[in-house]
């Protein structure tokens, strides 16, 4: 892609989780007590909350690319979608399109995506989760590397 859109800025904030964690939370949730787990929503997060712009740049950083990212203003986002909507709106086959450009990811980029206070969390399943930025969980980024895993340029 020749660019990437950071809408609004790329301020909305988000709290992201590495899938292993996810995964023994899940499987934790299976070894407790129904009465504990059973009915109950778990919000599963992170430990650290990043904007979206600061997750572009770890992204950046780890790879050793610019991603050319362009702050756009969500309206005008929306308004670059109309004619895909109304054309999809007419056809019964999906037009493809690239997710970030939709009207639907513009409106959920400006609300928060991060864990509610008070809400049961990953630790509630006995679960630490692990920081994004460090260790195993970044590590498959950097095999999008140009030249590979060790190689890549470098912009800073």
């Amino acid at each position: 892609m020749p660019f990437l859109p950071l809408y609004d800025g790329g301020h909305t904030r988000m709290q992201p989780v590495w899938v292993r964690d996810v995964a023994q939370a899940f499987s934790q949730s299976l070894k407790m007590d129904g009465a504990a787990v059973q009915g109950k929503t778990f919000e599963l997060g992170g430990p650290d909350v990043y904007a979206v712009r600061d997750l572009v740049k770890l992204v950046e950083r780890t790879i050793r690319e610019e991603s050319n990212s362009v702050h756009v203003p969500s309206h005008l986002g929306k308004m670059l979608d109309g004619p895909r909507a109304f054309l999809q709106q007419r056809v019964s086959f999906p037009v493809p399109t690239l997710s970030m450009f939709t009207s639907d990811f513009i409106d959920e980029m400006a609300t928060d995506l991060v864990v509610a206070d008070g809400a049961r969390t990953i630790q509630n399943l006995g679960v630490s989760p692990k920081k994004i930025n460090e260790g195993v969980p970044v590590e498959h980024v950097r095999f999008w590397r140009s030249g590979g895993y060790d190689f890549g340029s470098t912009f800073e």
